[in-house]
């Protein structure tokens, strides 16, 4: 078995308000959860500062959330 993780994911720039992050965050786990593999991956999303916690929390330690440092 490969020690190594693919790493998947998206950057949101400054699209989606704190209400869409979350509400994006709930599907993309729904649809993680049917993706045979998906352990082999980590999957991460760059929200707007505005909307991390609005991910972080929701998403349960099983997405990397990260913050943008540039626009």
């Amino acid at each position: 078995m490969n020690d190594h993780r693919i790493l998947f994911g998206v950057t949101w720039k400054m699209n989606k308000t704190r209400q869409e992050a979350g509400d994006y965050t709930s599907r993309l786990l729904d649809l993680l959860e049917t993706i045979h593999g998906i352990e082999q991956a980590q999957v991460f999303v760059i929200p707007p500062f505005t909307a991390i916690d609005a991910v972080k929390l929701p998403s349960g330690g099983k997405l990397w959330t990260s913050a943008q440092n540039m626009h």
